[in-house]
């Protein structure tokens, strides 16, 4: 009897190659392929900080304008250029960030990365009378790209316990040079 490999069924390993610290323990699901969404992806978010940006920016230049002295029609019409140009910034600033979000998780690659630094700080708040606060946390890491050595930052609130070591193993959602995050 001759078997093909047609006739055999070979088993896959689920488990995922290497243990990594996670910044976002919420994006396990994500690394071990359970998920195809990472948490923290909030799309709302990324429009209202464009939005935020966009209202800065065009305020200030709205306000140079009234100071220059323009009558009535004058000032309209910069007023009218002001909200043209806050839209137009607020589209392209939302739909790149968008793009991003969406593009590196389905197009990304998950690649093993080695945490270089940590440091964790107790930030306090006082919260209707009681002493509260969160763990604010700054990792630096390292990684080898396609086209060669990356380092990158991270920060995030939240409390980390037990503290990893250095050359501890990361997960990096790597896009290319310029698009990947730290999961």
């Amino acid at each position: 009897m001759t078997f093909t490999p047609s006739d055999t069924i070979v088993e896959q390993p689920t488990a995922p190659p290497f243990e990594p610290f996670l910044m976002n323990p919420g994006n396990r699901a994500f690394f071990e392929g359970k998920t195809h969404q990472l948490v923290g992806a909030e799309y709302w978010k990324l429009g209202l900080f464009a939005a935020l940006e966009g209202f800065a920016v065009i305020a200030v230049v709205y306000y140079v304008g009234l100071s220059s002295g323009l009558d009535a029609q004058g000032k309209f019409l910069l007023l009218v250029l002001c909200m043209f140009l806050a839209a137009l910034y607020m589209y392209r600033v939302w739909r790149s960030r968008i793009r991003f979000a969406i593009r590196l998780p389905r197009d990304g690659h998950i690649i093993q990365g080695v945490l270089t630094n940590f440091q964790s700080e107790f930030v306090e708040q006082m919260s209707e009378g009681v002493i509260d606060g969160y763990y604010w946390t700054k990792v630096s890491y390292s990684f080898l790209a396609p086209s060669g050595h990356i380092e990158g930052e991270s920060s995030a609130g939240g409390y980390r316990d037990p503290q990893p070591e250095p050359g501890t193993p990361v997960a990096i959602i790597y896009l290319d040079d310029k698009h990947y995050l730290l999961l």
